[in-house]
This record gives C-alpha cells, structure tokens and sequence, in this order.
C-alpha cells in the first residue's frame, strides 16, 4: 500500500510538469521528448523537444500508440491508447479511444487505471476506473470504480468483476466471496 501512494504522489508531481517521455506511433515510428499531463479524453498532444528548448510538436490522438513516461525514482508509467466500453454496463463500447494506464501485463490479459477528466490537479476528490482487456476482446471492460469519498470501494468491484470473470467461475466466487 506505501508503494502505491508513493507511486501516486510521484504521478501527481511528475505529470504536473514535462517529464521525459517516448511516444510510439502509429506509424511504428518513435519520438522522444518532454510531455506534461495527458488525461483519458485529450484529442492532441503536446511534444516538447527534450530540454525544453525548440519547436513544440502537436500530435493527434490518432496518431499515437502509446506514451511512456519516465519519472524520478526510475518510475515508468505507460499510457496505451484503447478502445473501450463507455460505463460499467459494459454493453456500449465509446466512439473515441481513450488513454489508460497500464498497471499489469500478463500473457492473456492487460489491466488499466484511469483517472477522471483530469481530476489530479482539480481541487475535488479523484474518481478511478479500472479496466480489464483479454486476448481477443474487443474492448476493455469497466471492472470496478472508485468516486471521491465513497464509503465501500470493494462492492462495486465484487459486483462488476465477479461478473466479468463469469467464465472463470473459480475466480469469479472468489472475488464476491472477498
């Protein structure tokens, strides 16, 4: 618990101001620079050149891959660009891709962290989503959120992931068992 509230505050200092970053393409090409902030639903990115000093790149949403920010302490964090459902529902995938944070890379499934519309430099509480993306699915699935002051942040999770891992029943009873 103590490495991930060290992780955040980094996080939160370190997105604050440009960090050094590598920027994959779509193209398959790399770009390296300083970024600042990036939130789930930002269309253009700003690529500093490394050292602040020169020309500022914008570059499309739909241009980039993935971002990968290297942060004091030797911390990596890594943003992927994904498709994924609009709301826990998990019926209606959203128009837009959205860019997520990747927390764990296994061999059949990649598990993602949000933050909300920016809220880590608002003055409000944080709401969290976390997602879940299985080799051949479509989209990644909402399988738990947190908003700002909510008393039980495991009930939403019980709920939305045991269903989630249906296929998996073991798992599944698991997770509503606690």
């Amino acid at each position: 618990m103590k490495y991930y509230f060290t992780l955040l505050a980094l996080l939160f200092i370190g997105l604050l101001n440009a960090q050094k970053v590598v920027v994959e393409m779509t193209n398959g090409t790399t770009q390296e620079g300083e970024m600042g902030l990036i939130t789930t639903e930002m269309k253009v990115f700003k690529l500093k050149p490394l050292g602040g000093k020169g020309k500022t790149q914008t570059l499309k949403k739909s241009e980039v891959n993935a971002i990968t920010y290297y942060l004091p302490e030797g911390v990596v964090v890594v943003y992927e660009r994904v498709k994924a459902y609009k709301n826990a529902k998990n019926k209606k995938i959203a128009n837009d891709d959205v860019f997520l944070e990747l927390a764990y890379k296994g061999k059949h499934i990649k598990l993602y962290h949000a933050y909300q519309n920016s809220s880590y430099y608002r003055n409000v509480a944080t709401d969290e989503y976390f997602f879940c993306l299985r080799l051949g699915e479509e989209a990644a699935h909402i399988v738990s959120w947190i908003f700002g002051g909510q008393a039980n942040k495991n009930t939403i999770f019980r709920k939305v992931a045991s269903d989630y891992f249906k296929d998996y029943p073991e798992l599944s009873q698991k997770i509503k068992d606690r």
